[in-house]
């Protein structure tokens, strides 16, 4: 890498993956990387990096040959006589152990490796007071040692030491005591003299949002415990502007279907619940929103209401061309995969080629409805206005087969209601993903909504599906068995009072 005239040099520790390293193909790549290629991008100032050791690249930086490190764990024990910049992320660094058995650790005398540049000696000696330290400068050299039993084991970067022993097939080998955590913090270092490169830095970094480095931040860091940037995305920060924008919206209408689980239904006391309404209640704690529930029967009167600006938003919807033109789409936030019902009987479906020339149920409204029509015209559509009436068009024969999303059905058909019927998952299908579509005339919103869609990460989506699959497919399921178990109860006390009938009847027989 060649300095340019203009721009930046910044000096980057090779081989801590999944921070900084230099890729098989020559380039740099890693999270810090690509936290430093954001900022480059929101400056427009040109960057370059020179890759080396840890103390090189501190050297080069004092030298000149470089005019910042990339992140280094400086601290009150380890100074490097340069000026911390900028506070560019929290490592988290955990006990990772060969001895799979090994238990009451901070009781044990062992040996315990580390780096001896680490920021945290003191902190491993107060959580192991008995133990001795061990020092190596390389994970590698960590990793051997605990394997030739040298050293009971040893605190490290969580998510470099997870990368290595998963790249070197060592991961079943080790165990990781979660329990156990240090944090150690990483500063971008300029030299003392130029603080005018340091005050760049500070303002390049303050133009990159919390989502943008939640982003970057999941894409390097698979486990959601080594994170750092996810606990600053509870809470949104909005300009003035744009709080003064959500202030004069005054309160918003969000359209929602009665009977559509586990994505939206209508609670016994007439609340909004499904998926939808906990992505309705997270825009209005990270955006200040209000927002009024309006309950529909069927989809094709909320869509007419949505594009007259009756309501402003409805969740779980497709993004067409033909809408677009019409409506405002936010960022994909669910995947939204189709399925095909049909009875027992019928042979399994698994293009939607296999049903041409059959009578095909579909929600009256779906964008899936043009789709169909245009690019499968031998299918007879046949319009329901929801998915119980689809479900009944299949058992009374109106209808060969239904189309809907697979979320539904499979709720719809664990509910024990329709036992005649099977769901088959449509390959060219499996694609489809849910936006919220809001009216035109709260497009503005649309930025703001996707900043918060992009703070919803793969577990809190786990955890909403599984909160609302698991209520709504366990409702029907505890009343049947509720009822089972008084049917059950009945029958015993009714046999038991015929069998004391019986038994004084033979008695009374006898004497007589």
């Amino acid at each position: 890498y060649h300095r340019q005239t203009t721009g930046v040099i910044i000096a980057m520790q090779n081989g801590v993956e999944p921070y900084a390293d230099i890729g098989a193909d020559g380039l740099p790549h890693g999270m810090l990387v690509d936290l430093w290629t954001l900022w480059s991008e929101k400056t427009g100032i040109n960057i370059d990096f020179v890759a080396g050791d840890m103390s090189s690249t501190i050297d080069d930086v004092k030298r000149g040959v470089a005019d910042v490190h990339i992140g280094y764990p400086e601290s009150q024990d380890m100074r490097t006589g340069l000026k911390q910049a900028w506070h560019i992320i929290s490592v988290k660094s955990r006990f990772f152990s060969s001895n799979l058995t090994l238990n009451n650790i901070e009781d044990i005398a062992m040996r315990i490796g580390v780096y001896p540049t680490a920021p945290y000696i003191s902190d491993i000696k107060k959580a192991f007071p008995k133990a001795q330290l061990r020092f190596y400068d390389s994970l590698d050299a960590m990793v051997k040692a605990a394997r030739n039993d040298e050293i009971s084991g040893f605190v490290s970067s969580a998510a470099m030491t997870s990368h290595y022993l998963l790249a070197n097939k060592l991961w079943a080998e080790f165990r990781q005591y979660t329990d156990i955590e240090f944090s150690t913090d990483m500063y971008v270092l300029t030299r003392i003299d130029d603080s005018g490169l340091a005050d760049r830095i500070q303002a390049g970094f303050n133009l990159i949002s919390v989502e943008e480095q939640v982003q970057v931040e999941r894409k390097w860091l698979i486990n959601p415990d080594d994170r750092f940037f996810a606990n600053s995305a509870n809470k949104i920060k909005l300009t003035t502007q744009q709080k003064q924008y959500v202030s004069s919206l005054g309160a918003i209408k969000m359209g929602y279907l009665k009977n559509w689980a586990p994505m939206e239904f209508q609670g016994k006391n007439g609340e909004f619940l499904g998926v939808n309404a906990d992505i309705k209640n997270l825009l209005v704690k990270q955006l200040n929103l209000t927002i009024i529930p309006v309950a529909y029967d069927d989809f094709g009167n909320m869509m007419n209401d949505l594009i007259k600006g009756e309501i402003h938003l409805v969740a779980s919807m497709a993004k067409t061309v033909e809408r677009e033109n019409k409506l405002a789409f936010s960022l994909a936030y669910w995947p939204s995969p189709w399925a095909i019902v049909t009875s027992l009987s019928q042979p399994p479906i698994f293009n939607i080629s296999q049903v041409t020339g059959k009578r095909l149920a579909v929600v009256d409204g779906y964008h899936i409805v043009d789709q169909l029509r245009q690019q499968y015209p031998g299918i007879k559509l046949v319009p329901v206005a929801d998915t119980k009436q689809g479900m009944e068009a299949v058992i009374t024969g109106s209808a060969d087969m239904f189309v809907e999303q697979v979320a539904t059905l499979a709720t719809t058909l664990k509910g024990g209601q329709y036992p005649s019927l099977k769901m088959s998952l449509l390959a060219e299908l499996t694609e489809q993903h849910s936006h919220i579509g809001l009216f035109p005339g709260v497009k503005n919103l649309v930025p703001l909504i996707d900043r918060v869609i992009a703070t919803i990460d793969e577990t809190e989506q786990q955890n909403m599906y599984q909160k609302w699959v698991s209520l709504d497919l366990n409702s029907d399921t505890l009343r049947y068995q509720r009822w089972l178990k008084i049917l059950v109860i009945g029958l015993l006390i009714i046999t038991l009072i015929a069998i004391v009938i019986l038994m004084s009847n033979r008695r009374l027989n006898v004497e007589i």
